[in-house]
């Protein structure tokens, strides 16, 4: 009996410690949210894609790390479109074809045409601001666009308004040519998946589609950062010019 109750003691121990840590969630850039917070985010996101017109899920990565006191959680959420009826993804077909020039704003709200960047390549990543993967490689675009310059036109092009685009590049660097709110404009190309980063040549054909840049993680002065792989994009861009 004596047994029995030390045992219970002990459980009762450990379940109280456990419930006693505080319970905190940790963005990729650091920022840290308490559980409430984060319900809040993960249900605002979901709200925003549906919006959008987008069908599909959150898909929710989390990694625990236990201090003393607290449980962090760290945590990325991406959204992954799934294809209905009109909705179905077809921008793969578009290789070897002229790209779609619609009508595109600018972030500055110019109004512009995809056909107007002809005359040199032109790199297209489509982004936008929650998604985790799009985040992760923005180091490797910055190199991307360091190494070539003006001899290519790098832009981006997201869904998301002025407002969100403005508010995410105060806090990063992502020195692309904006063009915002361009939901239609992704819908009739047939584009689901993000990132996805597509090569024009100097006719506004489509050469190359591709989804996120190959990385491996690597250790550097002990921490482990991500080495991105930009031999393919770059014997691409090297074949355009």
């Amino acid at each position: 009996m004596k047994k029995l109750t030390l045992i219970l003691i002990i459980f009762t121990f450990f379940k109280v410690s456990a419930q006693e840590k505080k319970i905190v969630y940790k963005q990729n850039d650091g920022k840290l949210m308490t559980e409430s917070e984060y319900l809040d985010l993960k249900k605002g996101f979901d709200e925003k894609m549906k919006k959008a017109g987008k069908t599909g899920e959150i898909r929710e990565i989390i990694e625990d790390s236990i201090t003393k006191n607290s449980i962090y959680k760290k945590f990325s959420l991406s959204f992954v479109s799934t294809s209905v009826s009109s909705n179905v993804e077809h921008i793969n077909t578009y290789v070897n074809r002229a790209f779609p020039s619609s009508e595109l704003s600018l972030l500055n709200s110019e109004k512009i045409k995809l056909s107007d960047f002809k005359g040199k390549p032109t790199f297209i990543t489509f982004w936008f601001t929650q998604c985790a993967p799009c985040i992760k490689e923005l180091p490797a675009l910055k190199d991307l666009k360091n190494r070539y310059g003006n001899k290519v036109n790098f832009l981006a092009i997201t869904f998301n308004n002025k407002k969100e685009v403005e508010s995410f590049l105060e806090k990063r660097e992502f020195d692309y040519k904006h063009i915002i709110d361009a939901q239609e404009f992704i819908n009739e190309i047939g584009l689901n998946t993000y990132p996805r980063n597509i090569f024009l040549d100097k006719n506004g054909v489509v050469q190359s589609i591709k989804n996120e840049i190959p990385y491996k993680k690597v250790m550097k002065s002990n921490k482990p950062v991500l080495e991105f792989d930009l031999s393919e994009y770059e014997k691409q861009l090297n074949n355009l010019l």
